[in-house]
């Protein structure tokens, strides 16, 4: 008796499926590395400021976490603000107890002092800043009455 092989069924019958299916939409952010020049030249406006709040509500008519950080600006770098502070949406936070985490993303932390290299300050993204975690630095004093330094969003050298 003769059998015939289940594999090309098989094969045909998942494709046939795979295609009849509605396309669900994977979307994935890569992330180029950039030097601090290339990044500070893709920056609207670049901004040295003092987190003053953090706050995180519902978007996407309530299917996802926007928080919005707010900036008390001490000095524009670059580009042109005329208000004292910014606001800058990141996607993602901590809702009603609901969290949404987006991978990779630092929000700044109110009391957090630094300079902000902004993408363009009229639009929404997921990340507000210029490459990401590139465009995010953190201005530190590591003792009381020393020096300021600069470090990276992360807190690192």
């Amino acid at each position: 008796m003769y059998l015939p092989n289940p594999v090309p069924r098989l094969a045909a019958l998942f494709a046939t499926l795979v295609l009849a299916c509605p396309a669900i939409q994977v979307q994935a952010t890569t992330i180029v590395q950039r030097d601090i020049r290339e990044v500070a030249e893709g920056a609207a406006l670049v901004v040295e400021g003092t987190v003053t709040a953090v706050e995180s509500a519902p978007a996407m008519q309530g299917r996802a976490i926007a928080t919005t950080v707010t900036v008390a600006i001490d000095e524009v770098l670059k580009g042109s603000w005329s208000e004292e502070a910014i606001a800058l949406q990141y996607l993602g936070g901590s809702h009603n107890g609901r969290r949404m985490d987006v991978g990779e993303m630092q929000i700044p932390a109110v009391g957090e002092h630094g300079i902000y290299f902004v993408r363009d300050p009229h639009q929404r993204f997921v990340h507000p800043l210029k490459g990401w975690e590139q465009g995010h630095f953190i201005v530190v004093t590591d003792v009381p009455g020393g020096e300021e330094t600069v470090r990276a969003g992360n807190g690192k050298a």
